[in-house]
């Protein structure tokens, strides 16, 4: 029996042999240009999902990156908790827009060119942030870097999938999406320290995260067009859908009930997560409400990638529960005045919200039939989590000024609490009966074998 260093040997021999025996032209030319072939078209897929990944996190770090700077912008003109819930909406609004017809357009034009419009979108938004000087343009930057966010969500996330391995699907479709979470924690990080350490920190901020995107648009321009399966664009109108296997879609209403309570305890951190921390203690700095923004969507980013073996059954039941309980301690934060608490509240919530997305991105994708249903199935998920985490941030700004802070957030609460918990019962029970329908021929035909 050979050992191991035989083995080695034999290996390192064969080696040798196979490149002295193509220097000498022994080997026939067309088994190397179909090897290197084989392996150039993997290589440039894997520097293609690579570069996606960049562009997602870059553009995701403009969703909430200006929330720390509202009060430099507060300084040129007038602006309250009202008008920011306003601007966020906006945001949200772009999300949706592009949510709806951003699968259509990487159909008429290919993905690629939808990724570069949605480039040059934050390039614009930039601009705009830097050179506003009264609301509208605060909500026209914010409208460009929902679309630009909608894009990289639903178009870039599913074209990760697709140039992936099929065998490596599920484990791109987590990390594209982590690659969302951490845009997202990334950017009130950059704007709590500009605002604290920079003297211009609006300028600094936009100019420089302008800076990058325009390289990344630049880089995008000269990719090869082939960056999904698909040469040419098809025209095809894909628009956003549940899964087409029927016995699916009352667990994937499950799964986007439950993103859509983890998205809105997001959504209502990363917009009004300075005027609770002003409201518990008025010295707290900007720096501060953005790590804490930022420890949200990290820790969402960490539940995602280090806690990915874990089966989407317990992920999904384990992230819920994370949701209901850190909302409790929120309450109680808000309601004693307590800044730790407070952080390790929205520490835990970002927690369960990345174990419970991460799972319900993958489920989708494993559930899916087509490059087209997996489009449409991912683009209707994030619309439901943004049309939900508008919502929060909208209601709890109104009803602040009639019944107060403290009780708009233990409102707010309970309604998330309620609809996770009733999204994981809804999705384990179509799981149950969906597996017990999948095995019921099987034994049929045993038995009928038997």
């Amino acid at each position: 029996m050979l050992t191991l260093k035989s083995w080695s040997l034999v290996v390192s021999f064969g080696a040798r042999t196979f490149r002295s025996e193509a220097r000498q032209g022994l080997i026939a030319p067309q088994y190397l240009s179909k090897y290197g072939s084989r392996m150039s078209k993997s290589n440039r897929r894997t520097g293609q999902i690579i570069f996606l990944l960049v562009c997602v996190v870059v553009v995701m770090t403009q969703s909430n990156m200006p929330t720390p700077l509202y009060s430099e912008f507060g300084r040129k003109f007038s602006i309250d908790t009202f008008d920011i819930t306003v601007i966020y909406a906006m945001y949200a609004l772009g999300v949706a827009l592009a949510l709806v017809a951003g699968p259509s357009l990487a159909g008429r034009i290919g993905e690629r060119n939808l990724i570069i419009a949605a480039l040059v979108g934050v390039v614009g938004a930039n601009l705009l942030f830097v050179a506003a000087h009264a609301i509208g343009e605060l909500v026209a930057a914010r409208v460009l870097t929902g679309i630009a966010a909608g894009v990289v969500m639903s178009v870039g996330t599913a074209t990760i999938v697709e140039l992936a391995d099929p065998r490596a699907r599920s484990f791109y479709a987590l990390l594209a999406t982590a690659c969302n979470i951490l845009g997202m924690g990334i950017g009130p990080v950059l704007g709590g320290l500009a605002v604290t350490f920079l003297p211009h920190p609006i300028e600094w901020v936009f100019f420089t995260h302008m800076a990058l995107t325009t390289v990344l648009a630049l880089c995008a321009a000269v990719l090869p067009r082939d960056v999904s399966e698909k040469e040419t664009p098809t025209g095809k109108f894909v628009a956003p859908s549940p899964p087409a296997d029927p016995h699916f879609r009352r667990g994937f209403a499950g799964l986007c009930l439950i993103g859509v309570a983890g998205m809105g305890v997001l959504g209502l951190l990363a917009g009004l997560t300075p005027t609770f921390l002003h409201s518990i203690d008025p010295s707290t700095s900007y720096a501060v409400s953005g790590l804490v923004i930022g420890s949200v969507f990290a820790g969402s980013a960490v539940a995602q990638l280090l806690l990915k073996r874990v089966p989407d059954a317990m992920g999904l039941s384990l992230g819920t529960a994370g949701i209901v309980l850190g909302l409790g301690l929120f309450s109680a934060a808000v309601a004693v005045g307590n800044l730790a608490l407070f952080t390790v509240a929205a520490t835990l919530c970002g927690l369960g919200q990345g174990l419970t997305i991460g799972r319900s991105v993958q489920v989708t994708s494993a559930h899916t039939t087509s490059a087209r249903d997996r489009i449409g199935s991912i683009a209707l998920f994030y619309l439901a989590l943004y049309a939900g985490a508008s919502v929060p941030v909208i209601a709890v700004g109104v009803l602040q000024r009639h019944i107060g802070l403290l009780s708009s957030a233990i409102i707010f609460t309970t309604f998330a609490a309620l609809v996770s918990a009733f999204g994981l019962v809804t999705f384990l029970k179509c799981i149950r009966a969906y597996e017990s329908a999948s095995n019921r021929p099987a034994r049929t035909a045993t038995g009928q074998k038997g």
